[in-house]
């Protein structure tokens, strides 16, 4: 079975461990825990050409070299890379953040998610999306495209194996 590491990396408070959790158990929870360390579960993700494991790894805090250890980036597959979809300085640091995660993993998948968009409306999500690259809306709160957004990274992998 091909296993794949997937980093789930952004600022604080933008809801990668609800993300997590949401994808992984099903489950939301209103209660802010801020994660302490990595926090890394493998999950098991049937595709038309077989079953791939995801090794999502739940990162504490920012996107920066001297916070987030550079063993966490070795032999990553895919980047999850959150904002707050609600919050307008996560945002504005799409475009520096991403070139830094192409900087460290030039070959790795990249998929930018605006999280808690149940908290938006439909023209705030347009107005979003045509001012900043975003590839998914999501909400942990509803489970709103969460699993699109991991499902989507399991199809990318299959394309990639198949070549």
């Amino acid at each position: 079975m091909v296993t794949n590491k997937v980093l789930l990396v952004g600022n604080l408070g933008v809801g990668k461990s609800a993300l997590f959790h949401r994808f992984i158990e099903n489950e939301f929870s209103e209660q802010y825990l801020t994660t302490m360390t990595k926090h890394c579960v493998t999950k098991s993700v049937n595709t038309n050409t077989g079953n791939i494991e995801l090794c999502l790894v739940d990162t504490a805090g920012e996107v920066d070299a001297k916070k987030l250890p550079i063993r966490y980036w070795s032999k990553v597959y895919a980047v999850v890379y959150v904002v707050d979809a609600t919050r307008r300085t996560t945002l504005d640091s799409i475009a520096s953040d991403v070139e830094f995660i192409r900087s460290v993993l030039p070959n790795a998948v990249i998929k930018v998610v605006a999280n808690k968009s149940d908290l938006l409306s439909p023209k705030s999500k347009a107005q979003l999306a045509s001012c900043y690259t975003i590839d998914f809306f999501t909400s942990a709160k509803t489970g709103e495209r969460v699993k699109d957004l991991f499902k989507s990274l399991v199809e990318v992998s299959s394309k990639v194996g198949q070549e």
